[in-house]
């Protein structure tokens, strides 16, 4: 008697997928602003399209001028047009969410 097991072989695939995708996150990683915040994630958590409206909505053009943007003024723009209360949290879910993206998940 034998017995085809194609669901165990389609999960142990997976798994190995899986696996193969989270060696490639350790370690020191440089993952730009729009794929951690791509439009999909901005559009389901903010008023913005994109992350690009987002920055503008700040006063920043670019990454670098957002670096300088002061911790409290960003906090409470976060708080305004997300549904985040503040940019840690925001930075947080979108990780999560990249980070499970990247798995396969």
């Amino acid at each position: 008697m034998s017995f085809k097991m194609d669901g165990f072989d389609e999960l142990n695939k997976h798994l190995d997928s899986m696996a193969k995708n989270a060696e490639k996150l350790s370690g020191n990683n440089e993952v730009s602003s729009n794929d951690l915040y791509p439009d999909s994630f901005m559009r389901k958590n903010s008023k913005f399209n994109n992350f690009s409206e987002f920055l503008e909505s700040v006063g920043a053009t670019d990454n670098d001028s957002f670096e300088k943007i002061p911790s409290d003024q960003l906090d409470k723009s976060v708080s305004l047009n997300t549904k985040f209360s503040n940019w840690n949290e925001m930075e947080k879910s979108a990780t999560s969410e990249y980070v499970s993206h990247q798995l396969g998940l």
